[in-house]
């Protein structure tokens, strides 16, 4: 039904600021990602500082291992609007997959810095590049830091958006996210040989 409602005020004069933003996402939920990105593409058309259209492409061009895409737009949504965790995430990831880990250690340490708590799955994901590369105690930090949240940022913080899900975007509910920070400290102590260590939150 929103589908229809937003298809139509599309063919009643000039198209208003986040309406293609708007059905491109009525789309996502209803799982038409080739339509939902050719209605990001024309929200752009019209209004080339949508960082909601310019996230969610960049999460759609990394779903389809299309990095280059994933960077370019994903970085452009952080220009526009440096709050935005998963243009972080899909420019950190990307970079990742393309074998360049300083680059997305970099881009996930600024989506953590500027985003905070809203930030919790870019903060695993760091936390394994740090392990990955021998720095088992900032890992270490970043674990801890989604299993007992600390304050927001001190940054004005992101607005919510018409964005994919959480769980569609990152592909995992808050559950999850802290089973996987288990298993990251878990690594972590193991590396210390801190076998029988246990951590009460």
């Amino acid at each position: 039904a929103a589908v229809i409602q937003f298809q139509e005020a599309a063919r009643h004069g000039k198209p208003i600021r986040n309406l293609f933003l708007h059905l491109g996402y009525s789309r996502l939920q209803l799982g038409q990602n080739k339509a939902a990105q050719e209605d990001f593409q024309r929200e752009l058309t019209h209004h080339p500082d949508s960082y909601g259209a310019l996230a969610n492409l960049s999460s759609l061009h990394f779903m389809n291992r299309s990095m280059d895409s994933a960077i370019y737009y994903g970085s452009r949504a952080i220009e526009v609007r440096p709050f935005m965790p998963s243009a972080y995430i899909s420019v950190g990831q990307a970079y990742y997959l393309r074998g360049d880990l300083a680059r997305s250690e970099s881009v996930f340490t600024a989506g953590s810095m500027k985003c905070g708590e809203a930030f919790l799955y870019g903060n695993y994901l760091l936390g394994g590049i740090c392990l990955e590369r021998g720095d088992a105690k900032r890992a270490e930090s970043l674990y801890r830091s989604i299993l007992v949240p600390g304050e927001r940022s001190g940054e004005a913080s992101y607005e919510a958006e018409f964005l994919m899900s959480e769980e569609k975007r990152t592909g995992i509910d808050p559950p999850m996210l802290r089973a996987k920070a288990f298993y990251g400290l878990g690594h972590v102590l193991a590396g210390r040989k801190q076998i029988d260590s246990s951590v009460a939150y």
